[in-house]
């Protein structure tokens, strides 16, 4: 309910926190701390859709300064949105599901 209203998000890096700011087309801060947090991380940022901070950067004017900038740049939104329509325009897992159930049973892509 939140996320609709926010312009950046700052997190941990999680990929739950991250996919849904992209499935917003909101750019990240992305502060890392361990799992696959770093792996999520270089991925949004390779994307374009945002910046990170490794452990030992993190500070407040650290965090000020990268969030300025992905506040007063367009490129890391307008990549956070590219990755909102493409993730938009992915299937659902109901229409995922049978697809596999008909590879894994034999039936080629046919779904019954």
């Amino acid at each position: 309910m939140l996320l609709p209203h926010c312009d950046l998000v700052i997190s941990h890096a999680g990929a739950g926190t991250t996919l849904a700011a992209l499935e917003h087309g909101i750019p990240s801060l992305l502060l890392p701390q361990a799992a696959d947090g770093f792996r999520v991380a270089e991925g949004c940022v390779r994307a374009g859709a945002g910046r990170h901070l490794a452990p030992g950067e993190v500070t407040p004017e650290a965090v000020r300064r990268e969030s300025a900038a992905l506040l007063e740049r367009t490129d890391h939104r307008e990549s956070a949105r590219t990755l909102r329509r493409e993730i938009l325009s992915m299937p659902a897992p109901h229409e995922v599901v049978p697809r596999l159930a008909a590879l894994v049973d034999g039936r080629g892509t046919e779904a019954d």
